[in-house]
């Protein structure tokens, strides 16, 4: 069965899966920006880190996670809330170059 014009077929493999967003299916970043899954915090469900991320908007709103500086990151296509953006660097062990990264839950 051939593809439909306006689709793009990608092999399936590790590499080229894509993360999106769980409320409107937009696509928000591949597995090559993928970190690995973060542990759970008390304040934060589980959640996937990666580097870089396409279709997202920051709302600029300076909020601390777990005493990280973060920012609220929202799906561009339904503006449904999907995680945080580290801001600035971490004390933690854990999260000592996690900034600019991103965190989806």
């Amino acid at each position: 069965m051939a593809a439909a014009p306006d689709r793009v077929r990608y092999p399936m493999n590790a590499g080229s899966l894509f993360f999106l967003c769980s409320q409107c299916i937009n696509h928000l970043f591949s597995s090559a920006d993928n970190i690995g899954e973060f542990p759970s915090w008390p304040a934060v469900a589980h959640g996937v880190l990666c580097r870089a991320a396409v279709s997202v908007r920051e709302d600029g709103t300076p909020r601390l996670l777990n005493h990280h500086p973060v920012v609220n990151v929202h799906c561009n296509q339904c503006n449904g809330h999907i995680g945080e953006r580290f801001t600035e660097p971490a004390n933690a062990p854990e999260l000592h170059s996690e900034q600019g990264k991103y965190l989806f839950h």
